[in-house]
C-alpha cells in the first residue's frame, strides 16, 4: 500500500497556484471581461510583426481576462502551441526567456530614442521620457529569465 506522502501530487480546483479566479457573478461583466481580452490577445497578435507593440504583456492580459470570464477561451489559450509556452513559464517561475528580455530591451531604447526626435524642444519632455525608459529597463533588467534552449550535450 502506497500512503499519501507517496502518491504523486495532483493539482486540483483547491489548489491556490493553478485555481481560476470566480467568474463573475452578472453576465455584463463575463462579456466585458471577454471583450477585454479578445482585444488584448488581437493586439498581442499585432505585436508579433510590430516590434513597438508588446505581444507577452498583452498575451498575460489576455489569460488573465479570460480566467475571469470563460474558462474554454482560458484553456484554449494556454494548450496554444504557440501562444501558451510563454503564459506557462510566466505563471509557474515567473520568468521569461532571455532573448525576449533583450528584445523588450532593444525596443524600448529604440521607441524612447524616437520619442525624443518627436518631442518638441522641452527639458522637462525629455527628462520624462529618460525617466519613464530608464525605469522600464530597470524593471525589465529585474525580471529572471530562464534558458529554453537544449545544451549541445544533449542534442
Amino acid at each position: 500500500m502506497t500512503t499519501d506522502a507517496e502518491q504523486p501530487r495532483r493539482l486540483t480546483e483547491a489548489d491556490p497556484a493553478t485555481a481560476l479566479p470566480a467568474a463573475p457573478a452578472s453576465t455584463a461583466r463575463r462579456v466585458l471581461w471577454l471583450t477585454s481580452g479578445s482585444l488584448a490577445l488581437g493586439l498581442g497578435l499585432i505585436g508579433l510583426v510590430v516590434p513597438l507593440l508588446p505581444t507577452t504583456p498583452l498575451l498575460l492580459v489576455t489569460a488573465a481576462c479570460w480566467a475571469r470570464s470563460s474558462p474554454r477561451a482560458y484553456g484554449w489559450l494556454l494548450r496554444h502551441r504557440t501562444l501558451g509556452p510563454p503564459i506557462e513559464r510566466w505563471r509557474s517561475t515567473r520568468t521569461i526567456a532571455p532573448g525576449a528580455k533583450w528584445t523588450a530591451v532593444a525596443l524600448v531604447f529604440a521607441a524612447f530614442a524616437s520619442s525624443v526626435l518627436l518631442v518638441p524642444n522641452c527639458a522637462y519632455g525629455y527628462l520624462t521620457l529618460f525617466v519613464v525608459g530608464s525605469l522600464l529597463v530597470v524593471f525589465l533588467a529585474g525580471i529572471p529569465t530562464v534558458d529554453t534552449r537544449v545544451p549541445k550535450e544533449f542534442s
